[in-house]
């Protein structure tokens, strides 16, 4: 902490002569003066990077988790390394910086690669035999098994 406010108190004027008397400054000091004033600079940049959100952000890789790559057999975009994987890891994180939501993004995904992006499919009129169909085989096969009992 005193590192960022000794950094802070910089000024950054460059002036040519010093205060007390008007002896010109050495070299030396001039580079000082600018290397603080590209520390602050730094300083200011992480501090607005790290705002945004990256790859390790828990949301993220969440979202990154729910969409498979088109290219990897039953792969998520977190866990596959392609190209195609990369650009929609990317494209993800570009739209939660634009402030779009988890929904916004799954509803974009779909409607340009279809409803097989997603892991987990939507329920509606024509998945319902998807997930119904483990139930459903499940009650067969302990009917099956009591029968032949």
């Amino acid at each position: 902490m005193t590192a960022i406010l000794w950094i802070l108190s910089v000024d950054f004027s460059f002036r040519k002569t010093s205060l007390q008397n008007d002896a010109p400054l050495l070299p030396r000091t001039n580079i000082i003066s600018s290397i603080r004033f590209l520390l602050v600079l730094l300083l200011v940049t992480n501090l607005s990077l790290a705002s945004s959100f990256n790859e390790q952000t828990p949301e993220v890789q969440n979202i990154f988790k729910q969409v498979l790559c088109t290219t990897c057999a039953g792969q998520s975009i977190a866990e596959s390394d392609t190209n195609i994987a990369r650009f929609l890891r990317k494209t993800i994180i570009d739209m939660l910086n634009e402030g779009k939501s988890t929904n916004q993004i799954k509803s974009y995904l779909v409607k340009n690669y279809g409803e097989q992006i997603l892991t987990s499919p939507p329920i509606n009129p024509y998945t319902y035999f998807l997930w119904a169909s483990p139930f459903i085989l499940l009650i067969m096969m302990i009917y099956l098994s009591c029968k032949k009992k």
